[in-house]
């Protein structure tokens, strides 16, 4: 099934969308049912990777998961906490000095197909920093625009 598909299946059957140009639409309406508080609480995470769910809206809670290169889900095993076995794909700053924009977009599409597998609603990752000093701890994962 391709990705389109699925998206509007999942939405057909919250009743919010029949075409992909009605999810605004359904989502206001959603959103002028809701208070301030309302609002907050979906930005607040029910546990370190879901956010709340509002069962009276029919919103189900979002699933996250960190994926600078591969899809790192943690799960608890009989030795304490661990990742679901993934893919671990070039970093992005691999991927972005090879200049080669379908390599990418192939690297994108693999992540969001394990990421669906696995239950994932949204990867954070990869990312796009601009490395201001070579000492950032963070910069290997990241595509920039500044060589480090």
């Amino acid at each position: 099934m391709h990705w389109e598909d699925d998206h509007h299946l999942h939405f057909e059957e919250h009743g919010l969308a029949d075409h992909p140009s009605d999810y605004d639409d359904a989502s206001r309406r959603v959103v002028a049912t809701m208070d301030l508080e309302s609002k907050c609480l979906l930005g607040e995470g029910a546990t370190c990777w879901t956010t709340r769910a509002d069962d009276a809206r029919g919103l189900p809670a979002v699933f996250l998961a960190d994926g600078p290169h591969g899809v790192r889900k943690e799960r608890v095993d009989a030795l304490g906490l661990a990742s679901a076995p993934a893919t671990c794909f070039p970093t992005a700053s691999s991927l972005g000095s090879a200049w080669d924009p379908d390599l990418a977009a192939s690297v994108g599409r693999a992540l969001g197909v394990e990421a669906r597998a696995q239950g994932v609603d949204v990867l954070l990752g990869p990312g796009i920093n601009i490395k201001r000093h070579p000492l950032g701890g963070r910069n290997f994962e990241s595509a920039a625009a500044e060589r480090t």
